[in-house]
Formats: C-alpha cells, structure tokens, sequence
C-alpha cells in the first residue's frame, strides 16, 4: 500500500466518523438505513 492510499483510507475514515456523527444527531429525522444508501451511493470507493 502506497502512501496515496493510506490517505484515502484515513480520509474515508474522517468521512464516515462524519457522517456516523451526523446520523446520531439527526436519527430521528433521518432512518439510518436511509443515510447508509445515500452514503454508499455518495462514497462507492468506500464499500464496508
């Protein structure tokens, strides 16, 4: 793994400590399983 790619992971992680922030704080207006098809459709490089 080069060097480029460790920061695309750490940054994929920055995206999805975000994002898992973002669904806390907002569940009741946004059902998780909703946030994760849009995160998927919005991040295709970061399959989990």
């Amino acid at each position: 793994m080069s060097a480029n790619d460790d920061e695309k992971v750490l940054q994929c992680d920055l995206y999805r400590a975000t994002f898992n922030r973002l669904v806390k704080t907002h569940d009741i207006l946004t059902p998780y399983f909703l946030s994760e098809s849009l995160f998927s459709k919005s991040m295709p490089l970061y399959n989990i």
